[in-house]
């Protein structure tokens, strides 16, 4: 009997555990480091003994949100030379599910090469999209627009 009921409370506590970790989830969007340490701690509850199992279950979805996107919602600015007159093209790159800005660079640098006068930007769709994330997920939407401002055309590169 007390066993059963010690699995019990151990399994709460392990979802109370997650579920107090989604605010953190957000924060980590746009902090890496928190986001790899959150990664960490929710990935133990992920793989903890069976008894957790929801939990588990939603230590491994929060987990999944996370790690859609390796950099949250930063935005990377890849600026070249600028153009003698007419407002640039801007190419904003939409990296897959776990990409990183590094892994989206080659990408960019291949764009300034061929055409040095376009603005490219890069940026990875965040896991996160309830509306405990709705700032962040705004402030990436609001970086991508003020990195285009100016541009006359603009040609999006979805991966």
């Amino acid at each position: 009997m007390f066993d059963t009921a010690w699995t019990s409370l151990s399994a709460g506590a392990s979802a109370a555990d997650v579920l107090a970790a989604r605010p953190l989830a957000v924060s980590a969007l746009q902090n890496t480091d928190l986001a790899k340490r959150l990664v960490s701690a929710l990935l133990d509850v992920a793989t903890s003994e069976p008894e957790a199992s929801a939990a588990a279950g939603a230590a491994a979805v929060l987990t999944f949100q996370l790690t859609l996107s390796q950099n949250g919602t930063a935005v990377a600015r890849y600026d070249s030379v600028p153009p003698s007159d007419a407002p640039p093209v801007g190419v904003l790159i939409l990296g897959f599910g776990g990409a990183s800005l590094d892994a989206l660079r080659p990408l960019a640098e291949f764009y300034g090469r061929i055409w040095p006068s376009w603005r490219v930007l890069a940026t990875t769709r965040a896991g996160m999209s309830d509306e405990d994330a709705a700032d962040a997920l705004a402030a990436q939407r609001r970086a991508v627009v003020d990195g285009l401002a100016g541009c006359g055309r603009l040609l999006v590169h979805v991966l």
